[in-house]
């Protein structure tokens, strides 16, 4: 147990370190007494706590090499460093430089900036030639280099629950003739590190998914596969990318998971990889279409007219008796169109449906004017705004209530984050909701998740919708069994595959184009109080 956590947390510091100590060598250099000092002047506000991780220096050593702070960090102040107790080397690098290259071309390759070259290398300044040599001061933006390649093995015990404390999940077996073989993996994510003296929201969010692939990594370690894994950090920046496209990093990689942002970020990396069978995956922009035209990407997200074409059909198949009944304010009618497809899908069937508007808030009246108690129904609003769906539940529950009538109200992925007083209307009125994710914290498999999680890294993960510690988990143990499954090309070895929080079930590839995930959920919430969900 010693060693699991041990290895997790050293996998952690490797990233941070890679980003979080270099600050020192980007302060400035005095000399007294004929030894070189690094120095910095304490800023308002700065705590030891924060320096040591701005700095990359432990509290220790900061207070060895200041034993002024024994009484106090005050603004003003400066701290000193012995620049021997550094290793310069991990900060710098020699390139040597080949024919045609100019030193504009190597600055953009190391994503350095021009001065700061010139700087190192004043003689660069009248140009360069062949064969010569430079200092260069290593990319902040690598997270790992290769000495910082992360190889899981057969040595350590698994991070994930086992089979005794899953017996709600949905079987996932899957059989693989995969070799023993290493499969390379490329992560490129936002972690902004070098722009942030302290993490931020996003930095956690995105190590968060992160740790969640490292754990999915090691679950599967006992199958023979050696999984290496490369992480880098994108800085929300298509240029970036392009720098790190030069650095030659990216090649021979057998998947690559591009980072969020727009369709730039995807299309960038389409050919960044030159092994054969070799996959771009995309996890973040649902509505990026890059894989209808380069046949090495795969998008791990149903398109919205692809979505609202199958929640439409398993909608109308699943309620077939009921009568629908359109809703809505003049005020938001952003799924109108939604609606609309419902409506026309119920009269291909033979069912005509009702149409109710309202100006302030939906009564009693209204709709015992136009329904009949005594038939089914099912309720589509027009908007997935609160406001608008406050507006019409108080009539709905008393429609269900007073009137006996039975009733089902169909919602939208907004409300999968509903609490408290909502929730329990969701539950009162047999509410059923599509969505691409849903992540159910009361199943035993997502709490004995939560609870490996926070035992190996000291700390729960956060719970944004989605949660990214989650989705780096389903789409690792996905990404990973089909490679193994493919013997290293993943689209020979996808298959259907429910997680914790994502479904993947993919459609075939095409010569011309990639692939799309077709997977959705409907979550239902019953009277009872118990959420159902089911893959489609």
């Amino acid at each position: 147990m010693k060693i699991r956590v041990f290895i997790a947390t050293i996998l952690l510091s490797i990233i941070l370190s890679a980003i979080v100590r270099a600050e020192v060598y980007d302060l400035p250099v005095t000399t007294f007494d004929g030894k070189d000092y690094y120095y910095y002047e304490v800023k308002p506000k700065e705590t030891i706590y924060s320096l040591s991780h701005k700095l990359g220096v432990s509290q220790e050593d900061m207070h060895r090499y200041n034993p002024v702070l024994a009484d106090g960090l005050k603004a003003g102040s400066t701290l000193y460093f012995p620049v021997e107790d550094f290793d310069v080397s991990d900060a710098t690098i020699i390139h040597e430089v080949k024919k045609g290259e100019t030193v504009y071309g190597i600055s953009k390759t190391y994503n350095m900036p021009l001065d700061d070259l010139i700087k190192l290398n004043p003689s660069a300044q009248n140009g360069i030639k062949a064969g010569e040599k430079l200092i260069i001061k290593k990319d902040k933006s690598l997270i790992s280099d290769e000495d910082k390649d992360l190889v899981l093995k057969n040595e350590v015990d698994s991070l994930v629950p086992n089979s005794d404390s899953n017996t709600d999940v949905v079987d996932n077996d899957v059989e693989s003739e995969a070799k023993d073989e290493t499969y390379n993996v490329a992560i490129i994510l936002p972690f902004m590190l070098q722009k942030e003296s302290q993490m931020s929201q996003t930095t956690r969010t995105y190590l968060d998914f992160y740790k969640g692939f490292l754990l999915a990594a090691d679950s599967l370690r006992h199958d023979g596969a050696n999984i290496k894994i490369s992480v880098f950090d994108s800085h929300q920046n298509p240029d970036s990318l392009k720098s790190l496209l030069h650095t030659g990093k990216l090649k021979n990689m057998d998947v690559i998971i591009a980072p969020p942002g727009d369709a730039s970020s995807v299309d960038v990396l389409v050919d960044a990889s030159d092994k054969p069978g070799a996959g771009v995956v995309n996890l973040f922009y649902a509505g990026d279409t890059t894989h209808l035209k380069s046949h090495n990407v795969l998008q791990f997200s149903i398109g919205r007219d692809e979505m609202y074409a199958k929640v439409v059909d398993k909608l109308v198949s699943q309620y077939k008796d009921y009568i629908p009944v359109i809703i809505g304010s003049s005020v938001n009618r952003n799924r109108l169109s939604l609606a609309n497809d419902i409506k026309h899908k119920y009269k291909e069937k033979g069912v005509s449906s009702k149409e109710i508007l309202f100006t302030h808030d939906l009564t009693l009246a209204d709709l015992t004017s136009v329904l009949d108690a005594k038939k089914k129904y099912i309720f589509i609003p027009m908007s997935s705004a609160e406001k608008e769906f406050k507006k019409y539940v108080e009539a709905l529950k008393e429609f269900k209530t007073d009137k006996k009538a039975n009733i089902v109200l169909f919602g939208y992925p907004e409300w999968i984050n509903y609490k408290g007083y909502n929730l329990e209307i969701l539950h009162d009125l047999n509410t059923v909701i599509y969505s691409r994710f849903f992540f159910d914290v009361n199943t035993k498999w997502a709490k004995a998740y939560m609870q490996k999680f926070k035992s190996v890294f000291k700390a729960p993960f956060l719970m944004t919708p989605p949660a990214l510690a989650v989705l780096g988990f389903d789409s690792g143990y996905y990404i990973l069994n089909a490679l193994r499954r493919g013997n290293g090309d993943m689209k020979k070895g996808l298959y259907k595959y429910e997680g914790m929080q994502y479904g993947f079930d993919f459609d075939d590839a095409t010569p011309s184009a990639g692939i799309e995930n077709n997977s959705i959920f409907f979550i239902r919430y019953r009277q009872d109080g118990i959420v159902y969900r089911k893959m489609y």
